[in-house]
């Protein structure tokens, strides 16, 4: 019988704006692990039913996997997403599966300014967390910062279907304290030697972000980019263009560490308290975040 597609033995599958990206380069130094050079491949939320096609599709991504290596690969908004906890318990029952959380409204404010870059979002976040989406699967859930920072919620169907100890959860603030001992928890998650990450280092920037100097005028920047991206002319005035509004864009973002005002903080124990405590309880410790 001709062997079955090649297919992940793990994945981590969140959450969005944790420190996954900064996990996946310190996996991908690993000589006994394979992952994808791209990132996040959305196959398992993207799909309703795996048919052969998609799955062959899914599957060339770690046909180039050394035979004894162990495949893997990031999609952070797979804890999310509904449905995608039984699709991947369809597809790989037997998946080992690698949780990346951080303090929920460290997150949830990282989220906001992660879609005003993007050009998505010109509310305040005030305002952006009044309006709370009900349905996972619509494009407004990609803006609902406070629910996906309810993280008992998402891991309860991932611990339902595959079991406590094919979950492996893991803290972007004790990656940061400790990243040896953390990645020495991973290693033997994975059933790997440790020695193969070298010294972890987790670079600097790892606890701040790219904001806007202005938001509105970088939204009007960023809609013009996308308008010239959407245009496949080969003029070369358009080309300038592009290049000009491109240039624009990123001359508007800054990296800095931006504090929460403490009118937000102030919301912590009611937008979070039930499900932090939900989640103590699931794992059997206390996180490592204060309200």
């Amino acid at each position: 019988m001709p062997p079955g597609p090649r297919l992940p033995d793990f994945l981590c599958i969140g959450g969005m704006r944790c420190g996954s990206t900064t996990l996946w380069k310190l996996f991908r130094q690993h000589p006994d692990l394979y992952l994808p050079g791209v990132k996040e491949l959305h196959f398992f939320d993207r799909i309703h039913e795996s048919d052969a096609v998609d799955l062959k599709d899914y599957s060339g991504w770690f046909e180039p996997a050394p035979l004894d290596a162990i495949c893997g690969e990031f999609t952070p908004s797979y804890l999310t997403r509904a449905g995608v906890a039984d699709s991947i318990h369809r597809v790989i029952p037997h998946a080992r599966l690698i949780v990346i959380l951080r303090n929920p409204l460290d997150r949830a404010w990282s989220h906001y300014w992660f879609r005003v870059r993007q050009g998505q979002e010109r509310r305040s976040f005030s305002a952006a967390v009044r309006s709370i989406p009900t349905d996972r699967n619509a494009q407004a859930w990609r803006h609902d910062y406070i629910g996906w920072s309810r993280y008992a919620e998402h891991l309860l169907p991932y611990f339902d279907l595959f079991g406590d100890s094919a979950v492996c959860v893991m803290f972007t603030e004790e990656l940061i304290a400790n990243p040896i001992a953390e990645i020495r928890r991973a290693a033997a998650f994975l059933g790997i030697s440790p020695d193969g990450f070298g010294d972890p280092k987790i670079p600097p920037e790892s606890n701040s972000m790219i904001v806007p100097r202005s938001k509105f005028l970088y939204w009007l920047v960023s809609q013009a980019d996308k308008r010239m991206r959407r245009r496949k002319s080969t003029h070369e005035a358009h080309r300038l263009l592009q290049r000009a509004t491109f240039r624009a864009r990123k001359s508007l973002q800054c990296r800095i560490r931006k504090p929460i005002p403490g009118s937000i903080r102030a919301h912590y124990a009611e937008w979070f308290r039930e499900s932090d405590e939900q989640l103590a309880s699931m794992l059997g410790r206390e996180l490592p975040w204060g309200a």
